[in-house]
C-alpha cells in the first residue's frame, strides 16, 4: 500500500470520526435522549451526579438543540454517554442540571420513544404507598401526603431512585401553587442524614390533573429498607359561592419505575387515596380513620373492625390495588364491632377496605396472608 493511499485512508477515517461526533445532538434536560423530559431523566442524572467532563461550546440549558463536540469518559449502564447529563454544558453534573430538567420538564422534540416503567399488576410486589393523616378536610386547607416505599413484608432492595406518575381530580387544588416535596427526618434512603446524598423533583400539571414525583440517591451507592421517605403538600382552593359544598380529591399512582445504580428495575405496586373536602366540618363529620381499629392485620381470611358505637357502618368493600372488588360476608358480634370474612382463595398481598359510614368515607389498608 503506497504512502498516498495510507494518508487518504487516515483522512477519511478522521473525517468520519469528526462527523460522527458533530452529528450527536442533545436537548437540555432530555438526559436519556428519548424525545421528552420526564422523571426518568432525573434518575439518569442522579446516576451520573458529581462527575466531570468536557464543557460544551454552548453552555446554557435553554430548550434548543445543542452539539456534543466531545464525548465524556463515562457512559450510563445502557451505553448512552454522560455528556447527555450535562444539561447546562458547564462540564459538571450537579444541582444546576437538575434545575434544567425541572425547567424543561414535559417538553418534547423529534420522535418520542416512551419511557419504560415497571408497574406491577399483580400481588406480592413492593408498593409505593400514599398516606394522609385525615381524609376529611375543609376548602383552603393544606394536605400533607406521606410517601412510603415497601413494608416489613416486602422491603426495597438496592434502592437508588424512583419516579412515579399520579392522576388526581381537577378543579380542587389552588391554581398556580406548585407542589413541594420534603424528605422526612431520618428517612431510610438517607442513612447518613445529611441531606447531601438525596435529591428530589416534583412536577405538577394542575390543568390536566397529573403530577410526577422523583427522588433518588446521588452518590452511586444503593441502600435497602422500607417505610416513610417524605411528604408532598397540596393546597386546596378556597370555597367560592356557587360550587358544591362537598367534593372528593382522588389521587391514583399510575406508572412507576424504581431503579438500582445500574438502571435495573423491579416491579412496584400502585396505590390510591381519597380525600373528602367540605365547606364546613361540623359535628356530623367527625369520624376519622384512626377511630377504627382493625385486627388481626395481617390476616388470612377475616378481620374485625371496631368503631365508635355512635357511628353507623353503611358499606364496607374489599378491593385490591387495581380496584377490583371481592365478595365478603359480614356479621356484627356486638355494637361497634363488625366481622368481615373473605374467600381463602384470594391471593396474598396488599388490599383495601373501603369504609362508608353515616358521617364520612375513607380507606384502610390490610395485608392478606397466604392461607
Amino acid at each position: 500500500m503506497n504512502l498516498f493511499f495510507k494518508i487518504f485512508l487516515i483522512i477519511i477515517l478522521c473525517n468520519s470520526t469528526i462527523q460522527t461526533l458533530t452529528a450527536q445532538k442533545l436537548w437540555p434536560g432530555d438526559v436519556n435522549n428519548n424525545g421528552i423530559v420526564s422523571g426518568v431523566d432525573f434518575l439518569y442524572a442522579a446516576i451520573a451526579f458529581g462527575t466531570d467532563g468536557p464543557t460544551r461550546t454552548n453552555t446554557s440549558g435553554n430548550w434548543e438543540e445543542k452539539d456534543i463536540t466531545t464525548l465524556w469518559a463515562d457512559d450510563f449502564p445502557n451505553g448512552l454517554n454522560f455528556a447527555y447529563g450535562d444539561c447546562d454544558g458547564n462540564g459538571k453534573i450537579n444541582d444546576e442540571d437538575l434545575e434544567v430538567i425541572e425547567d424543561n420538564f414535559s417538553k418534547i422534540h423529534g420522535t418520542i420513544t416512551p419511557d419504560t416503567y415497571n408497574t406491577s399488576t399483580g400481588t406480592g410486589a413492593p408498593q409505593v404507598r400514599l398516606e394522609v393523616q385525615n381524609t376529611n378536610i375543609q376548602f383552603g386547607d393544606e394536605i400533607e401526603v406521606k410517601v412510603l416505599l415497601g413494608d416489613g413484608t416486602t422491603p426495597i432492595q438496592d434502592f437508588y431512585g424512583i419516579s412515579f406518575k399520579m392522576n388526581y381530580s381537577t378543579g380542587l387544588t389552588e391554581p398556580g401553587e406548585e407542589w413541594e416535596f420534603d424528605f422526612a427526618n431520618n428517612n431510610w434512603i438517607d442513612p447518613a442524614g445529611n441531606g447531601e446524598d438525596v435529591k428530589s423533583l416534583i412536577f405538577n400539571d394542575e390543568t390536566a390533573g397529573k403530577a410526577e414525583l422523583s427522588f433518588a440517591r446521588v452518590n452511586q451507592s444503593p441502600v435497602s429498607g422500607s417505610g416513610e421517605v417524605g411528604s408532598f403538600f397540596i393546597i386546596i382552593e378556597d370555597y367560592v359561592v356557587g360550587r358544591a359544598e362537598k367534593d372528593t380529591l382522588d389521587i391514583t399512582i399510575t406508572d412507576i419505575i424504581l431503579i438500582n445504580e445500574n438502571l435495573s428495575s423491579v416491579p412496584m405496586a400502585t396505590d390510591s387515596i381519597q380525600i373528602f373536602v367540605h365547606k364546613t366540618l361540623t359535628s356530623t363529620t367527625h369520624t376519622h380513620p384512626e377511630e377504627f381499629i382493625l385486627f388481626p392485620n395481617p390476616s388470612t381470611n377475616a378481620i374485625t373492625i371496631e368503631y365508635p358505637s355512635q357511628t353507623t357502618l353503611e358499606k364496607v368493600s374489599l378491593v385490591d390495588v387495581l380496584g377490583r372488588n371481592f365478595l365478603c360476608t359480614f356479621s356484627y358480634p356486638n355494637q361497634g364491632k363488625m366481622h368481615v370474612e373473605w374467600s381463602p382463595k384470594i391471593d396474598a398481598g396488599m388490599y383495601f377496605l373501603l369504609i362508608k359510614t353515616n358521617e364520612s368515607s375513607f380507606t384502610r389498608k390490610i395485608h392478606i396472608l397466604k392461607n
